[in-house]
């Protein structure tokens, strides 16, 4: 007894062997295609589709609305810890701005008296380097006053030799 429910597989084979011998194949083929394969249970009316589709619909829309608030949920969370992250990005920036001047304060500092330090040193040495060159300096002008003077007895000397030489006639 079939009734409503589908045949199987097998009981669809021996029927469509049955009427091809009777019938011929083109015919059996014709009067399978007739003879659904599923129960008519299984099968989706338009009805049911446009069921379907609203009751889809509506849980969409469900879900839009739920994902919706989410997402504004995780946006006031989002804007709230950048606005965190943004004072403490803040006060960590001003205390290292506090600390890097107060650095940059004590070097100087250091500095200025390291530079005091070499300008005295460099002083005193520039003093003790010029008082050792006052004799070399009182040297050199002797020296040039000496040579001054001999420069001085060689042209006069020259001049007394080209006068001796005129007198005897040798020159000129």
């Amino acid at each position: 007894m079939v009734g409503s429910m589908a045949i199987s597989e097998a009981a669809r084979n021996d029927l469509y062997t049955g009427l091809a011998e009777v019938l011929g194949s083109d015919r059996a083929e014709i009067l399978m295609s007739a003879i659904p394969l599923h129960d008519l249970d299984e099968v989706a009316t338009k009805s049911d589709v446009l069921l379907l589709r609203t009751e889809l619909g509506a849980e969409i829309g469900s879900l839009r609305t739920e994902l919706g608030a989410e997402i504004g949920s995780l946006r006031t969370e989002l804007h709230s810890e950048i606005g965190s992250l943004r004072a403490e990005l803040g006060a960590e920036i001003g205390s290292l701005r506090t600390e890097l001047h107060s650095e940059i304060g004590s070097l100087r500092t250091e500095l200025g008296g390291e530079i005091g330090s070499l300008r005295g040193e460099l002083g005193g040495e520039i003093g003790s380097v010029q008082v050792e060159l006052r004799p070399l300096s009182e040297a050199v002008k002797k020296l040039d006053q000496k040579l001054d003077r001999l420069i001085f007895i060689l042209i006069a000397g020259l001049f007394a030799v080209i006068a001796t030489l005129i007198g005897v006639g040798l020159v000129g």
